[in-house]
C-alpha cells in the first residue's frame, strides 16, 4: 500500500497529515523527521489494517509556518545537487591523475607538474607513487562534459 503524507512544523512537533483519499485520512505526529515514515506506517496499520512494512511512504512536502516553502523539496534539490558535485570531484580527480602521471612520464619535474595542476609538489609526488609503473597515460585535454 501506498500512502501520500504532508509534514508541516507546529510548535516542537512536525505534523503528519496522511491523505489517501477513500481509505484514509488521518493525522499523527512525530518529534523528528526522521520518525515521519514509521509513524505514517504506524497509523496506516491502525486505520487500514495493513501490516507496517508493507506500507510504502510517499513524502510530498515538508513545511513549516512561515513562508510555507517546502523544504522536503529543497532538501531533496541540495541532495541532488551534493551527488553531481561528487561526481564531478571523482572525473576530475581521475583527469588530475591522468594529467599528473602523463606529465611524469614526459619527464616534467615535480615542482612544474605542481604549478601546471595547481596542486602541492607533495601531492604530486604520492600520485605518481601509486600509480601503476607500467601504464603509459598520454598527456590530454580532459573530455568535454
Amino acid at each position: 500500500m501506498k500512502i501520500n503524507v504532508s509534514v508541516r512544523r507546529e510548535g516542537r512537533w512536525w505534523m503528519i497529515r496522511v491523505n489517501n483519499g477513500p481509505k484514509f485520512s488521518n493525522l499523527t505526529q512525530a518529534r523528528r523527521l526522521a520518525d515521519v515514515e514509521p509513524m505514517a506506517r504506524d497509523l496506516a496499520y491502525l486505520n487500514a489494517n495493513v501490516t507496517p512494512s508493507t506500507v510504502e511512504v510517499n513524502v510530498l512536502d515538508v513545511t513549516v509556518d512561515r513562508d510555507d516553502v517546502n523544504l522536503y523539496t529543497l532538501g531533496r534539490m541540495i541532495t541532488e545537487r551534493r551527488a553531481q558535485a561528487r561526481a564531478e570531484m571523482a572525473r576530475a580527480a581521475h583527469e588530475l591523475q591522468k594529467f599528473v602521471i602523463g606529465c611524469s612520464q614526459l619527464d616534467v619535474p615535480v615542482r612544474d607538474i605542481a604549478w601546471l595542476a595547481d596542486i602541492s609538489p607533495q601531492r604530486v609526488s604520492q600520485i605518481v607513487r601509486n600509480s601503476p609503473e607500467d601504464k603509459i597515460v598520454p598527456v590530454c585535454f580532459p573530455a568535454d562534459p
